[in-house]
């Protein structure tokens, strides 16, 4: 339940270009969202997920993997919360070398309960 495993990663180029020409975006203070629902055209069997820190604002790439290294974290506690399948980009925005992991799981529990939400309503 708690794992990240490989099948959960977004890798294929032509899922990265449909998620950047059709996606939603959610922002929140420390988090970019960009997200797209599992739809025919898609066919997902698992959430296929990405975690992007840029390299404008984090220079050191030590600081970057450990952000990611988070980033995944939170996300492993908090997936539970996901009812479908979704296609996802997570985006660090802050230039915060030490986030906080209780922050960052914060963040994802409310982005994924409103996700949640926001789909049970398109679905009717």
């Amino acid at each position: 339940m708690y794992k990240f495993v490989k099948k959960e990663k977004l890798r294929t180029k032509k899922l990265n270009q449909t998620i950047y020409t059709q996606g939603i975006h959610y922002r929140t203070q420390v988090l970019k969202f960009l997200y797209l629902c599992n739809n025919d055209s898609l066919q997902l069997t698992s959430h296929k997920n990405l975690f992007l820190v840029q390299k404008s604002k984090i220079k050191k790439s030590v600081d970057r993997n450990r952000i990611r290294r988070k980033l995944r974290e939170a996300y492993r506690y908090e997936k539970y919360l996901l009812k479908n399948f979704f296609v996802i980009v997570y985006q660090y925005l802050s230039k915060d070398v030490y986030p906080c992991l209780e922050m960052l799981r914060k963040e994802f529990h409310c982005f994924f309960t409103h996700l949640n939400e926001w789909h049970h309503v398109a679905d009717r």
